[in-house]
C-alpha cells in the first residue's frame, strides 16, 4: 500500500536489530524477507560474532545467510568501513554483511 513492489529488487538495512533478538524472531524476520524479496536484492545486516568475544545468533552469519537464500557479497568489520570512507575507525567492532537474494 506504501509502494513497496516485491517484484523489483530492494534493499533492505537491519542495523542494530538482530543482535538485540531472540533466536526464534531472528529465524522469522529472515523467512519473511526471503518471501518477499526478489531475486537480486540486496540485505545490509549488522552482527556481532565470536570472534569480537559475544555469543551472536546466529552463530555464523555467512552460513545462516546461504541457508536462508542469500548470497554473501562481502563481511567486513564496521571499525574498517568507518576508516576507509571517513578517515577514522569506529572504536566499537561488529560485523557488516551484505548479501543478495538469490
Amino acid at each position: 500500500q506504501a509502494g513497496f513492489n516485491p517484484n523489483e529488487k530492494s534493499v533492505f538495512l537491519l542495523q542494530g536489530l538482530i543482535y538485540y533478538m531472540e533466536p526464534k524472531g531472528v529465524d522469522a524476520l529472515f523467512a519473511g524477507l526471503e518471501k518477499i524479496l526478489s531475486q537480486g536484492s540486496l540485505l545490509l545486516v549488522d552482527h556481532t560474532s565470536k570472534d569480537l568475544g559475544q555469543e551472536p545468533y546466529p552463530e555464523n552469519m555467512k552460513d545462516y545467510m546461504l541457508e536462508k537464500g542469500f548470497n554473501v557479497i562481502e563481511q567486513v568489520l564496521l571499525g574498517n568501513l568507518t576508516d576507509k570512507y571517513f578517515g577514522k575507525p569506529y572504536k566499537e567492532q561488529w560485523w557488516v554483511t551484505e548479501a543478495e537474494q538469490v
